[in-house]
Formats: C-alpha cells, sequence, structure tokens
C-alpha cells in the first residue's frame, strides 16, 4: 500500500520521558565535551600566535610533570596546531622550523621523563606499532582518565608530526627504506612510484561513487557525515546506515575511515554490495515489521535505524513495496511501550541501556517523520553509482583513533571536519575496470583536473609503504637520541 500523508496522528512522548531525554542530552553533552580532545583541535592551526611565542609557552609548559599537567590542553592545541599546518600544505623554511622544534621539545620532554630502563620496551612498541601501549610508558603520581587520555593525545599528534617532518624534509630517507624492504621488492616501475604520492594519506574512506554526485548536487563538494545528510534530508546510498548514524552514534558528526596502514579495510568495505533493492525490502520485515513484546525491544537502536534508511529508500524508490499497515502496528507499540512502561526506563542505571533507549527515542522521532514529510526522490543513475566501489583518500584531514588509549582499535579513524572534493580530497581509489566510470563522474562536474583517479593496487602498494617506513617516521620519543643519551 502506497504511503499516505497525515494517516498517522504524531505521537506525544509523556512529559517525564521527555524531561528524562533532555536531562540526558545535557549530561551526554557535558560528557563528550570533556571527552572530546583531539576533536576541539582541528583549527588549532588558525589561533596560533607568532612561532616564537608558541615555543617558548610549549617549552614553559613542558618543564616537568606538575607543568605539563596542568598545561596539556596548550600542549596539545600548539601539537595539533603545527601539526595541521604541514597537513594544510603549508611547509616554508619557517613552518617547517616551528614544527621541529616543537616534536623536539615534545619527544625531550618524553624521554627525560620516562624510566630509562623502558627504551627497548618503547622500540618493541614501535616494532609491533603498540602506538597507544608506548604512550603508556611515562609515569604519573595520579593518573587520572583525563590525564591519561590527553596524554595519549599528545603523543598521538606528535607521532604524526613527526611523520609529516620526514615527509617534508626527509623523503629521500623514506624512498631508501622502502626501496631496500624485502616485502616490496616485486613492486617496482610506474605503480610503485605512483604509490609513494600518497604516504600523506592520514585517511581513506570507503563509500561509493554516488557520493561525489551527492556532494556536488547537496554539500557544496563536501563529504559530511550522516547526521548532517540527515538534517539536511539528503538520503545516504552507501555510507555507515546502522550503529554510526544512531543519536549517538560517531557518525552523526563525524567522518570516519581507516588509516594508510589498514587502507586493505576501507578496500573490503568499499566493495561490499551496492544499493540493492530486494536486500533493502528484507530489512525492515527482519527488524521493524517484527513482533514488539517487551521494553527491550526498544533498545536495539542501530537496527532501528538501519531499518528506517531502508523504509526510506524503498518509500522513494518502489512505494508499494512499504507495508503502511506493519507501520501503523510499530507506531501503535511505540505509544503502547511510552504510555505503559515509563517506571521500567527510569529503573536503568547503566549508562549503556539509556544510551540505547535514547537512540530509541530519536529514531521515533525520525519514525514520526516519515509519517509527514515527503519522500526524497531516487534516481536510476543514482542507484547506478551507488554500485561502483570508492575509496577516498586525503592528505589534509586531521584524523585520529576512535579511542587513543588502545590499539585494538587504533585503525578506525574519525574527522571532525568536512572534506572538500579538490581541496583536502584529492585522489580517490577505485577498482581498475571502473576506472574510466570514477573520471567521467568528476569530469560531470569539473571535478576531473583536481582529483585524481587510481586503481586500489596503487592504493594498496602505498599502505605496505607505510607498514615499512612505520618505524621511522612514527618514532615520536625519538629512540636513536634516546640511546644516544643514555651512552648505548
Amino acid at each position: 500500500m502506497a504511503l499516505q500523508v497525515g494517516q498517522v496522528q504524531p505521537l506525544s512522548i509523556p512529559v517525564e520521558i521527555d524531561a528524562w531525554k533532555h536531562d540526558f542530552e545535557t549530561k551526554w553533552t557535558q560528557k563528550k565535551d570533556q571527552q572530546d580532545i583531539l576533536g576541539k583541535m582541528g583549527d588549532a592551526w588558525k589561533n596560533l600566535r607568532s612561532y616564537r611565542e608558541e615555543e617558548a609557552s610549549l617549552n614553559t609548559a613542558l618543564t616537568d610533570i606538575p607543568s605539563y599537567i596542568a598545561q596539556q590542553d596548550q600542549v596539545i592545541a600548539i601539537t595539533s596546531g603545527a601539526l595541521q599546518l604541514l597537513l594544510n600544505g603549508t611547509t616554508d623554511k619557517e613552518t617547517v622550523k616551528f614544527a621541529k622544534a616543537v616534536a623536539k621539545t615534545g619527544a625531550a620532554f618524553l624521554r627525560h621523563n620516562t624510566n630509562p630502563d623502558k627504551v627497548e620496551q618503547y622500540k618493541c612498541c614501535l616494532r609491533k606499532e603498540q602506538y597507544a601501549f608506548a604512550s603508556t610508558l611515562i609515569s604519573f603520581a595520579e593518573p587520572t582518565v583525563s590525564v591519561v587520555e590527553k596524554h595519549a593525545a599528545f603523543t598521538y599528534t606528535l607521532r604524526q608530526l613527526r611523520k609529516q617532518i620526514k615527509l617534508a624534509t626527509n623523503l629521500s630517507k623514506i624512498e631508501e627504506i622502502i626501496h631496500s624492504a624485502p616485502t616490496l621488492k616485486s613492486v617496482r616501475g610506474e605503480k610503485f612510484e605512483r604509490a609513494l604520492k600518497f604516504l600523506g594519506v592520514t585517511l581513506v574512506h570507503a563509500t561509493k561513487a554516488w557520493v561525489i554526485k551527492s556532494a556536488c548536487e547537496h554539500t557544496s563538494q563536501e563529504l559530511v557525515p550522516s547526521g548532517e545528510l540527515r538534517t539536511q534530508k539528503i538520503l545516504p546510498l552507501t555510507g555507515e546506515l546502522a550503529q554510526g548514524s544512531t543519536a549517538l552514534g560517531i557518525n552523526v558528526h563525524s567522518l570516519s575511515g581507516e588509516n594508510l596502514k589498514d587502507a586493505d579495510i576501507a578496500r573490503k568495505t568499499a566493495l561490499r554490495p551496492g544499493l540493492d533493492l530486494q536486500t533493502e525490502k528484507d530489512i525492515p520485515t527482519r527488524y521493524i515489521m517484527r513482533k514488539f513484546s517487551t521494553i527491550e525491544d526498544c533498545l536495539d537502536g542501530d537496527s532501528f535505524t538501519r531499518a528506517l534508511y531502508a523504509i526510506k529508500r524503498m518509500q522513494a524508490i518502489n512505494p508499494q513495496d512499504v507495508d503502511f499497515q506493519k507501520l501503523q502496528e510499530m507506531h501503535l507499540f511505540i505509544e503502547k511501550t511510552f504510555t505503559e512502561k515509563p517506571s521500567q526506563i527510569f529503573n536503568w542505571r547503566d549508562d549503556y541501556y539509556k544510551g540505547h533507549f535514547y537512540n530509541f527515542i530519536k529514531f521515533v522521532e525520525d519514525f514520526e517523520k516519515f509519517f509527514t514529510e515527503p519522500s526524497t526522490s531516487i534516481t536510476k543513475e543514482d542507484i547506478a553509482l551507488a554500485q561502483y566501489p570508492l575509496v577516498i583518500g586525503s592528505t589534509t584531514a586531521f584524523a585520529f583513533p576512535f579511542t587513543l588509549t588502545r590499539d585494538e582499535y587504533a585503525s578506525h579513524m574519525v574527522v571532525r571536519s568536512h572534506l572538500k572534493f579538490g581541496t583536502d580530497i584529492k585522489v580517490v581509489f577505485t577498482e581498475p575496470r571502473f576506472l574510466q566510470t570514477v573520471e567521467d563522474v568528476l569530469r560531470q562536474y569539473d571535478l576531473d583536473k583536481s582529483v585524481t583517479v587510481e586503481s586500489m593496487d596503487v592504493l594498496d602498494t602505498a599502505s605496505q609503504m607505510e607498514r615499512v617506513v612505520a618505524p621511522y617516521v612514527y618514532d615520536f620519543y625519538n629512540s636513536k637520541k634516546w640511546e644516544k643519551e643514555l651512552g648505548k
């Protein structure tokens, strides 16, 4: 049955649940502001004073541990500001000199305040790429969660800063290391040289070619988080549409992807099947159109969100495939839940359950809009472009791990800003057989001169190169200097 606007009366969320929601939002926002250490540093470079003043401030802040703890925010701002300047392509003599001074001061502070017996442990961390663990080698008298997380943010920016300095000043050494690597002996010639150009990539984002069209027609040629697409009533045909897109999901306000070392994850994600109408039709059958009987059924917010996207897609493509009667039944169940079970909701004390119920409330709000807002149009061209795999590469993105203090999550990166095609995104990768198709899409929007299309095989090679040079470019303590100071 085709959808008809106005057939369902809007839900009236009980006053106590509405009050609970606003209280949760206030506390959650405060908590996220406290935790979002690097997310607030993307524009730090804009607020830098003169290089000489910032160097002096950093030297003062890194006098000793107490001084460092008292000024961690400023230390991170200066370090990340220097990093972003290099990412932006500002590599003049004075800027590089400033970046080197910041890296040198930071490394000296770490060496001076780390037990000398840990030098071998640190080098082992470099070999095993356990960078988050390496950030724990320094000891604090009172290691609060805030101090530890901010220290991890500081060492992360130092690590990335060292890499950008080496790319700007010692590329010949990097090439020497790569050329001598046994794992890359068989990779030579044009592909090898092309891959070298992408060692500066800070984020790879898996998607489909449809995002080029969408960005150029709806968001000023910018890649934006799914939460912003929702606000602008743009129906995404690719990307994170489940947990990351729930009300508390990472993709509401951030873009996500992988680091260059783990580009194989992005490639596999991009190669997943594109938009399939039968799959979209089946998803709501499994989730939204099931029988709801307990309040725990309202906790699976990521499944609801994904199913709602599927329903919206069906509405835009084949409205007759949407079971409107089932949606009405779902609507009535939600109303009954809010009316009869608030006491059970307020008995929860665990943030996990509260967060999932908040996701459910926000899902309900979106669910309600479904009955009143006109559907988005999806064209045959949109569906076709949603089949072509694409990995976007950015060399300017101030990307950082989803979790700074745990190495097992270090590959997954987030960015708190938009990425503009032609400025932040200068290369996209696809399968060899789709190179011409993607080039044609870029040409259609006058991006063919500012965005290069490369094979994913080139991306794989660049990823291998990153692994080879990692112990050298990410040596944020400067282990050779450390050993020399210790007389080893």
